[in-house]
């Protein structure tokens, strides 16, 4: 979560999560950082995409999440978008 990709946002923080089969995933990489609270054949995972920790920015963000197992094999790859607005968008209708 969130579903939709990209996902639009004003927020200046992003909870993106996800679940995996247990047993199937050794660790987890966004952007090249290894999600430490994910455990070893764990079902979920989260990552905090946060202006205050640098890890989302104004406009485009885009996250490569790597999921991995043993050995450092390579399961699968998924992007997801963030676009953080700064603006509300109003309708008049």
């Amino acid at each position: 979560s969130p579903n939709e990709n990209p996902y639009k946002t004003t927020l200046s923080a992003v909870t993106v999560s996800g679940t995996v089969p247990k047993w199937a995933v050794e660790y987890i990489t966004v952007n090249n950082f290894r999600l430490k609270k994910f455990v070893a054949g764990s079902i979920n995972w989260y990552y905090y995409a946060n202006i205050s920790y640098q890890t989302m920015k104004e406009w485009f963000n885009l996250y490569e999440i790597r999921f991995y197992w043993q050995n450092d094999t390579l399961l699968s790859t998924q992007l997801f978008t963030i676009i953080k607005e700064w603006w509300k968008t109003v309708s008049w209708e």
